[in-house]
């Protein structure tokens, strides 16, 4: 990397741990998008947190937009 880009020994390092640190994120995420199953929150009673994906939403501010001449 430093042959590279032309970094520092030391800017790489911390590149090279900035990166590591990503991957941790990424491969430690996956428990929080599953839900959650609770059992016997009261006699005979279970609790189902499911995640789903609502989908893919857009804004738009086109039309707020004015032209001035």
């Amino acid at each position: 990397m430093t042959l590279e880009q032309g970094k520092t020994l030391s800017d790489a390092k911390g590149d090279v741990f900035r990166g590591l640190e990503c991957v941790e994120a990424a491969c430690g995420i996956a428990p929080f998008l599953a839900g959650d199953i609770l059992e016997n929150v009261a006699s005979g009673i279970d609790c189902y947190s499911i995640r789903q994906p609502l989908g893919v939403g857009h804004t738009s501010d086109m039309d707020k937009k004015k032209t001035t001449v």
